[in-house]
């Protein structure tokens, strides 16, 4: 009797331990998705950034209008700012 319980108290403890590391295994792959889905938010946004930083600088040469300079200056720096406190996120922010 006092090995059929031994077994029970094993096989459950054994059990516990297998449903905290589903547990743990399943918010660690949520936690991933998410990381990956900023990553690629991250990108886009530089892309597109990127891509209006070059047509204003374009338009400032070779057409000389200056207001292109009222959008492709504060876009670009809004964009390099999200991107680098992504990268390097506080220690302060809220999880």
């Amino acid at each position: 009797m006092a090995e059929s319980d031994q077994q029970l108290q094993k096989t459950s403890i054994l059990e516990e331990q297998n449903r905290k590391n589903q547990i743990v295994q399943n918010c660690h792959t949520e936690n991933m998705a998410q990381i990956r889905t900023g990553q690629v938010f991250v990108y886009i946004l530089l892309f597109f950034s990127g891509i209006l930083l070059l047509s204003g600088l374009f338009m400032i040469v070779f057409k000389n209008d200056w207001i292109w300079y009222l959008l492709a200056g504060p876009s670009f720096i809004a964009s390099c700012v999200q991107a680098i406190r992504y990268i390097f996120p506080s220690k302060y922010s809220r999880q």
